[in-house]
């Protein structure tokens, strides 16, 4: 009987020990995914950015290209 209550015993602090464990990791990704959420929301900010200007500067070009010899 304590023989078994000693394997149940062990084995209970093992499924602890690795619980513990798995949340620690769970709360690592937890932070990383906040992390990468921040990262994904700055870079799509860039690229919005860059659109903006690329539109902007394809605009500029087009009317410089469309004055003429006498125009400037």
């Amino acid at each position: 009987m304590v023989f078994v209550f000693i394997v149940s015993y062990h084995n209970y602090r093992l499924v602890e020990t690795e619980h513990r464990q798995l949340l620690e990791k769970y709360e690592d990704l937890k932070e990383k995914i906040e992390h990468q959420k921040l990262l994904n929301q700055k870079l799509l900010e860039v690229i919005e950015n860059e659109k903006l200007r690329s539109n902007d500067f394809s605009q500029t070009r087009q009317g410089a290209d469309n004055e003429g010899p006498g125009t400037r």
